[in-house]
């Protein structure tokens, strides 16, 4: 028997802000954690255990996801950089894993933004976390109206 996928649980499941849909991702603010401003992950809307599996069309769409991610958080808070991941290892420990990206805006300096300051601790280091900053739904959607109107 197949062992649960806890991705394709928060997906069903997930209230966090959704940034953006193509056909086979979505792009989800995470307002679980906004150490880094505007920080999202994007979802394969599938299932698939690993990268080698995307074809073609998932490709395309997530590069379309990247372009529409960077170009409206750009105008929104202008990071000086990005970091995307790869990760999965908590599914992989678990004995399944899920398709899913980390989207991480970096800043060379501190944004304000809804009365907040958000400073990006250990740039230009990796973005591997110092302290989880998670927000109040309310300013996650906040957060998430600044991207998509930007």
């Amino acid at each position: 028997m197949a062992k649960p996928c806890e991705i394709c649980d928060f997906l069903e499941d997930s209230v966090s802000p959704v940034l953006y849909e193509t056909e086979r991702w979505r792009l989800l603010l995470r307002e679980d954690d906004q150490e880094y401003l505007g920080k999202s992950v994007v979802d394969l809307k599938r299932h698939a255990a690993q990268l080698a599996l995307l074809d073609t069309p998932d490709w395309t769409e997530f590069g379309e996801i990247t372009r529409w991610f960077e170009e409206h958080v750009d105008r929104a808070f202008g990071p000086t950089h990005y970091n995307w991941q790869f990760l999965m290892n908590f599914g992989a420990v678990a004995g399944h894993t899920h398709v899913h990206a980390h989207a991480t805006p970096r800043y060379d300096r501190d944004i304000e933004f809804g009365g907040k300051t958000y400073r990006d601790q250990r740039w230009p280091k990796s973005c591997q976390s110092v302290e989880r900053r998670p927000v109040d739904l309310d300013i996650a959607e906040s957060i998430a109206d600044a991207i998509r109107k930007a």
